[in-house]
């Protein structure tokens, strides 16, 4: 089975600072969860957070469910044979597909079923869906003409697995390979080639740093050393940082 890295970059005006941790692990534990549930596999799951950005990447994400098959048991083959054919109708199949299977309580006819894996590709845009729609916003706001609602508005997304988009649309928007770099340093837009090279991309070309974690640490330092230079004791609030 093929695998593929997966990139999912949700842009909006500025978010709540105070929200922003809290919606980027639930974004990530729901793409998480739902991946699992689907059966598909994967690698090293990162999430990042900026004040206008939540993004998730997924290294090694299957291409494809596994095939799998699904056992449906019907009446004992004692049972009157309107209701075998009534079981056989309700499983789209002739008589001759009915298996009879050996129990602890007799003979039974059994059906399987056997389910062709979908692609994941076909799958990504629901789950980011549901996982938009149960991210913990206390008040939703909309925007523009639209009915559109999110905690702040939308302005653009990249949904990708591998090098290829997911064929959606989001708040109105049509996906792209598109991002956006810090609102005064960078150029502007530019495409993003890759998960993998997602996070270095809008180091370099967009002059923002995604992981929060890191922002926090270099604000950290940062102050530590003013206060050094001061001859000084830094007093720093964590709500702050």
């Amino acid at each position: 089975m093929t695998h593929a890295d997966f990139l999912f970059e949700l842009g909006t005006q500025e978010l709540p600072p105070k929200s922003l941790t809290a919606l980027s692990n639930a974004l990530e534990t729901s793409i998480v969860n739902q991946l699992r549930e689907l059966g598909l596999t994967h690698a090293e799951v990162t999430s990042y957070a900026t004040p206008r950005r939540l993004a998730v990447t997924i290294n090694q994400l299957s291409s494809q469910q596994a095939d799998r098959s699904e056992s449906r048991r019907g009446p004992s083959v004692k049972a009157p044979e309107k209701a075998v054919e009534g079981f056989a109708r309700s499983c789209k199949v002739s008589l001759k597909e009915l298996a009879v299977v050996d129990t602890d309580k007799g003979q039974y006819y059994e059906f399987e079923r056997h389910i062709k894996g979908a692609k994941t590709i076909a799958l990504l845009a629901d789950v980011i869906d549901k996982a938009l729609a149960g991210l913990p916003v206390a008040k939703r706001m909309r925007w523009g003409s639209s009915r559109n609602e999110f905690v702040r508005p939308v302005q653009w997304f990249i949904l990708s697995l591998g090098n290829e988009l997911i064929d959606t649309q989001l708040f109105g928007l049509t996906n792209d390979h598109l991002t956006r770099g810090h609102r005064f340093h960078s150029g502007g837009q530019f495409a993003i080639q890759s998960a993998s090279s997602y996070a270095q991309q809008l180091r370099t070309e967009g002059h923002v740093i995604v992981c929060f974690d890191e922002r926090k640490a270099m604000i950290r330092q940062q102050i530590s050393e003013q206060a050094i230079a001061l001859n000084a004791t830094a007093v720093i609030d964590e709500k702050l940082l």
